[in-house]
Order: structure tokens, then sequence, then C-alpha cells
């Protein structure tokens, strides 16, 4: 074996070559950097992406069809409310339609759902905490991970959780 096939060491000057430098000759920080409106752009696409879902979750699931049309519609108004908190000019205004052609699979729409869902949710912590410190971006992620056990349980077909009774000693009285 040759020096000539062997990686140069870290630290050395053969390595730099393989670090990318800025104007400055510094090196440039390795990974992906959003600007504000591509917060924003996720926040809205991971809203409309599980909107769909829930248009294909009702003609998939006709039992629970009324749950996931409302979902769609709750989705939807959540969405314009993002549009209208970023203030930015929008040619949005319709709401999501009905499912049009095939649905997709259960799975699939399940999948897209809830990745959506965590799409939306990973912009608005963005935006609350990276870009513009703002607390309604904040309180809108913390109440929809607080619903998403609802949104998987009903997913999964399964009935939530009711909380358990508070069990009193004898002699004390709930008001």
């Amino acid at each position: 074996m040759t020096d000539d096939t062997k990686p140069p060491v870290p630290g050395t000057p053969e390595a730099n070559d393989l670090v990318v430098r800025g104007t400055d000759g510094d090196p440039l920080p390795v990974g992906t950097r959003m600007i504000e409106r591509e917060s924003y752009e996720r926040v809205i696409e991971g809203l409309k992406m599980t909107a769909d879902a829930c248009m294909h979750l009702a003609k998939q699931e006709p039992k629970d069809a009324a749950t996931w049309k409302a979902l769609g519609a709750m989705f939807d108004g959540l969405r314009r409310k993002a549009w209208a908190l970023a203030k930015l000019e929008s040619t949005l205004q319709q709401e999501t339609r009905e499912m049009r052609g095939e649905p997709y699979g259960w799975r699939e729409a399940r999948d897209r759902f809830l990745q959506g869902l965590q799409q939306a949710v990973g912009g608005m912590r963005q935006l609350a905490t990276c870009w513009r410190g703002d607390f309604m971006w904040s309180v809108m992620a913390q109440e929809l991970d607080r619903r998403e056990k609802g949104f998987r349980d009903l997913l999964y077909g399964r009935e939530a959780a009711a909380p358990s009774p508070l069990i009193l000693p004898p002699g004390y009285l709930r008001h």
C-alpha cells in the first residue's frame, strides 16, 4: 500500500480541501438552514397534508367519516389561522375539497396524516423558538401535541381512555 491511497489525516493541510470554506476563510457550518418563509411553508404544507389525509380516511372508514371530515375542516381552519398569523399574502382561501380519484390505502393515509401533523408541529416550534419568539406558535404546537393521542386513538380504532375518577376517603365531599 502506498501513501497515495491513504485518506488525509484530519487537521493536516491535505485534509483542509475537504472542508467547505466561506469568503472569510472560516469553515461553513454543516446542516440544513431554513429561512423563516420555509418554516411557514412547513407549517402550511403539513396542515394541508393532514387535511387531505383526513378526506382519504373519511372515504376509507365510512363509520367515522363525519369525524374525519370535521377534523379535516379543523385543520383547514388552523391552516387559515397560521396564514393570518404569518401575515403572508395568500392564494389560500379554499378549504380542502372532498377527495378526488382513488383513495389512498388506509396505511398510506394514516402515514400522511401523522407525517403532516409532525411537519406542522415542527414548523410551529421552529417559528416559536428560532424566528419569531411568538407565543402563539408555541401554543398551537402544544395544542396539537396534546391532541395527538386522541388522533392516534381514532386512527387505530381505540377508544380514548377516560380519566380515572378521583377516589376520596369516606367523609370527604367532592364539590
